[in-house]
């Protein structure tokens, strides 16, 4: 393990990472629940399906991140 201020400086990344996927799971699953759509056109439920996926790949790139984080401190 490094000095304790990296140590200390690990956890609080590691710590608002979590906050942020957490954060953004909650978001991409009230996003993506079913909810019939009031008078709305084909192009509406398009874009909001696309706004889904791009919060899929942004949960994907943050464990990517979390994994290189956590690789990292492994191997300090």
């Amino acid at each position: 393990m490094g000095p304790p201020n990296q140590t200390t400086s690990l956890q609080r990344l590691h710590h608002v990472e979590k906050e942020i996927q957490t954060t953004l799971r909650e978001e991409i699953k009230s996003a993506c629940e079913y909810r019939p759509f009031e008078k709305c056109d084909y192009s509406a439920r398009i874009s909001n399906e696309i706004c889904c996926k791009k919060l899929e790949y942004i949960i994907e790139q943050l464990d990517c991140m979390q994994q290189n984080l956590e690789q990292s401190s492994n191997g300090s």
